[in-house]
């Protein structure tokens, strides 16, 4: 696992789910056990992204360098952090 945000698992109080990620951060297919969605990314660096599934949307903030993100959906929020290069981590 290089730099770039190859890969990470994401986890919050009800389950989690895997997180594929390709070459810069660019495009991210997201899936969990009811189905899959689509996360893309609209600035270079991880710096914001917008996630939408069949039920919605919902805004997933990002720290430079994609050292940290919240996530929020309708029933609340959670955190992920991820260490340098974005590399692989549960958290």
């Amino acid at each position: 696992m290089g730099p770039f945000c190859t890969n990470y698992t994401a986890k919050d109080s009800n389950e989690s789910y895997s997180i594929l990620i390709g070459p810069f951060c660019t495009n991210y297919t997201a899936k969990d056990s009811n189905g899959s969605y689509s996360i893309l990314i609209g600035r270079p660096f991880c710096t914001n992204y917008t996630a939408k599934d069949s039920n919605g949307s919902y805004s997933i903030l990002i720290g430079p360098f994609c050292t940290n993100y919240t996530a929020k959906d309708s029933n609340g929020s959670y955190s992920i952090h991820i260490g340098p290069f974005c590399t692989n981590h549960t958290t």
